[in-house]
Parts: structure tokens; sequence; C-alpha cells
């Protein structure tokens, strides 16, 4: 994925942030479920942009 195209989904991200705090009437709390939301799916797409989330995801966790 290039850099350009990175940038214009995570601006494509924040305008959908914008909308949804400032547009949308609602309940304060699905606006912050819905933030939470996309902010995590922009982390784990800058993770994946980098080769980061490849290792993250191949992280063993031992059972106890």
């Amino acid at each position: 994925m290039s850099v350009i195209a990175l940038i214009v989904i995570l601006l494509v991200l924040a305008g959908v942030l914008w909308l949804v705090n400032t547009k949308i009437p609602g309940n304060s709390t699905i606006k912050l479920i819905i933030n939470i939301v996309v902010i995590v799916v922009a982390i784990i797409l800058v993770l994946s942009a980098f080769g980061v989330w490849d290792q993250v995801r191949d992280v063993k966790v031992p059972k106890i």
C-alpha cells in the first residue's frame, strides 16, 4: 500500500469520525463505541501498512 493511499484512507476515516460526532444525533455512548471501532481499525490499518501487524498477529500467548 502506498503512502498516498494510506493518507487518503486515514482522511476518509477522519471524515467519518467528524460526521458521526457532528451530524448524527444520538446517545454519546453509541458515538463513543463507533469512535473506538474506527480508531482501532485505523491503528490496525497503519500497522498492517508498515508490516508490523503480521508480527503482532504471530505472537503466541502461553497457556497457564
